[in-house]
């Protein structure tokens, strides 16, 4: 075989291994946001980060919080988005697969009494602090910023 097939050959193999590695980085992707177990963040609907069920854990664990039973208390949306590298905002855009939808907030309305209550099967409920009976958006799949106009 000849040194120029062999490196022909050599380039197509990578190429192929980028290709696929984008493709199965894009199918988890995915998988991901349908089941919700990774949230989307955008900014004006531009892609500005994704959160997994795991960092929001993560957040609990690092701010150490407790609720009044000594369990992890749930990680603010705020929080979550501090995380995400967003502070100013004058709207937020919260979209769910449940039957809530979706739900825009005003910059007053977002306190740290808003949290993501973690299910056990994976996704993210938002509700009130002390309410999570009572679910403002279900199966949170994306937070949209938006800058109120």
């Amino acid at each position: 075989m000849k040194i120029n097939n062999r490196i022909i050959i050599g380039l197509a193999i990578i190429l192929l291994l980028i290709a696929s590695s984008y493709l199965f980085e894009n199918i988890i992707q995915e998988t991901g946001m349908k089941s919700a177990t990774v949230i989307k963040i955008t900014d004006n609907n531009k892609t500005i980060a994704f959160i997994s069920v795991d960092v929001l854990k993560q957040l609990v664990e690092e701010n150490n919080k407790k609720d009044d039973e000594g369990m992890p208390s749930e990680p603010s949306l705020l929080l979550a988005m501090n995380a995400a590298g967003v502070n100013k905002f004058k709207q937020i855009e919260i979209k769910g697969n449940g039957v809530e939808g979706s739900v825009i907030l005003n910059e007053e309305d977002i306190n740290n009494s808003l949290k993501l209550f973690l299910k056990d099967n994976g996704t993210v409920d938002l509700c009130r602090e002390n309410d999570k009976s009572n679910t403002i958006v279900k199966s949170v799949t994306e937070i949209n910023i938006r800058d109120g106009n």
